[in-house]
């Protein structure tokens, strides 16, 4: 509720907390309810803060994007190398040794193209550095790449979302996607993913862990909140029972509740 509050005008946002008791959005609760969907977690690192990169970089999915940290190289808009600092500390063990032949691109292109199983894919996608994605489409595209590897590198949290849809080879390569918690961006997560309440606690979430990609959801979802609910408090209020349980799209959600209030 909080999040989709935050798209329309203040005296409109008390009017409805009011109507359905809705307590104040607070920073503390955010941080303990902090529990990302995987595409959340590139979302965060692209604010290139050094100091929350190695806050974070215990609790993250895999070793590459502790390597990039540790290199000083952006996830975001950044011009040039962020400030190296520790991010192994509150690791468990040291970082894996790459792969033989990682050194390069074109051993890295040859580790993918040996690959024969999905745990091969994984250690063969870890290796590819932040500057190799097209140079892996360029080779799958000379001669395709095993489905295994192709697979590994698009579940990277950073791989781009161009090159995840360019190395698909099965036609629900989109939907693996969406159950690996990959999307393009936060106005495609807003839109199209199921599970509106999860979604809006991460995009809520998002208002001060990631507040670039949560503008753009707000973007995204603004408008239809506004034709849907406008100032119908008795919509919101309808919304606010419905939203725990509804499996839908937000769109979804939002184009029912004016529905219903319509009849």
């Amino acid at each position: 509720m909080h999040f989709l509050l935050s798209t329309v005008d203040s005296d409109l946002a008390s009017a409805v907390r009011r109507r359905i008791d809705l307590p104040q959005d607070s920073r503390e609760r955010y941080q303990a309810d902090w529990s990302p969907f995987r595409s959340a977690i590139l979302w965060r690192l692209e604010n290139d803060d050094p100091e929350i990169n190695r806050a974070i970089a215990h609790s993250l999915p895999d070793w590459s994007l502790r390597r990039r940290i540790a290199t000083g190289v952006p996830f975001g808009p950044a011009p040039g190398p962020l400030p190296v600092l520790d991010c192994y500390a509150r690791c468990d063990h040291a970082p894996p040794p790459l792969p033989d032949g990682a050194d390069t691109t074109e051993g890295v292109i040859a580790l993918l193209r040996s690959v024969t199983t999905l745990s091969a894919g994984k250690r063969a996608a870890g290796a590819v550095a932040w500057d190799d994605w097209e140079a892996v489409v360029a080779a799958d595209r000379a001669e395709p790449l095993p489905g295994y590897a192709k697979w590994a590198v698009a579940n990277r949290v950073d791989c781009p979302h161009e090159v995840r849809l360019a190395l698909a080879t099965h036609r629900k390569h989109h939907d693996r996607l969406y159950e690996a918690g990959l999307v393009r961006d936060a106005a495609e997560y807003a839109l199209e993913f199921p599970n509106t309440s999860s979604v809006l606690q991460v995009l809520n979430t998002g208002r001060w862990a990631f507040p670039h990609r949560a503008a753009e959801a707000a973007a995204a979802l603004g408008p239809l909140v506004r034709e849907e609910l406008g100032e119908d408090l008795e919509a919101w209020s309808v919304l606010a029972q419905v939203l725990p349980t509804f499996t839908g799209t937000a769109p979804e959600l939002l184009r029912t509740c004016g529905a219903i209030t319509r009849v």
